[in-house]
């Protein structure tokens, strides 16, 4: 089953901790895409699972919040937020400058700690020489175009590596967290060549602005789930130890 087969109709219903009824709760509408591994993905099963999918079930049972994750685009998860579509966005989104003057982001709940990087083949030209793919939508697309290098945009970095191996683009640019999982289990051919960091503050998610509240109430248990070590074990499983399984 494809990501696009699941857009906009897939509703996954979190039910939250500690409540008599899901009307005493607000219920809050979660965007994420699927192909952000390890951050968002569908499992085996077709289900919606990842680094962000568990932080955020955690993080709305604590806060006392019923939560529905919807499926779409990556690079309609921010116009979807400012649309009022979405309550929230998450997929691993970075808490740049240039998406803050559109949204509002909570506390960072992970830093920027993992470098972007070109990938490809042995022997392909550096990026100021190449064609480069990127995921449409994204800070590696921001970046890309702030240095005046020549790319193609995908809807999914997926896409953009497929693009590779068909010949239509040079390199990829994106998360080098996606490629150490992508890369080994279907794209073996490819390896890092080079890194290059985009200027992001960490980790977030993306609320509207004016939602003060709310925001104020995630940045409460966001900040309890680093306290006592939650946002840290998570990680461990999603981004070290679940690479050995």
């Amino acid at each position: 089953m494809t990501p696009a087969s699941w857009l906009a109709a897939l509703w996954i219903g979190v039910a939250s901790a500690g409540l008599t009824g899901s009307a005493m709760a607000e219920r809050l509408l979660i965007a994420a895409e699927t192909t952000f591994a390890p951050f968002v993905m569908l499992d085996d099963a077709g289900e919606l699972t990842g680094f962000d999918r568990v932080f955020g079930d955690e993080m709305c049972a604590r806060a006392g919040l019923t939560c529905d994750w919807v499926l779409t685009e990556f690079d309609q998860l921010i116009p979807g937020v400012v649309a009022g579509r979405f309550d929230l966005a998450m997929s691993g989104l970075g808490d740049s400058p240039e998406r803050r003057a559109l949204v509002d982001f909570t506390a960072i709940y992970l830093p920027s700690s993992v470098p972007s990087a070109y990938v490809g083949p042995l022997g392909a030209p550096p990026p100021d020489a190449a064609l480069i793919g990127v995921q449409a939508g994204t800070i590696h697309e921001a970046h890309v175009a702030s240095r005046a290098l020549r790319y193609q945009s995908f809807d999914t970095a997926q896409a953009a590596l497929a693009a590779m191996a068909a010949g239509r683009v040079n390199l990829v640019f994106g998360s080098s967290s996606y490629f150490e999982q992508i890369l080994p289990r279907t794209y073996p051919m490819f390896q890092f060549l080079s890194f290059d960091p985009v200027a992001v503050d960490g980790t977030a998610i993306a609320i509207a602005k004016g939602r003060d509240d709310l925001r104020n109430q995630l940045d409460a248990t966001i900040a309890a789930m680093l306290a006592d070590g939650t946002v840290a074990q998570m990680a461990r499983f999603w981004f070290t130890a679940r690479n050995n399984l």
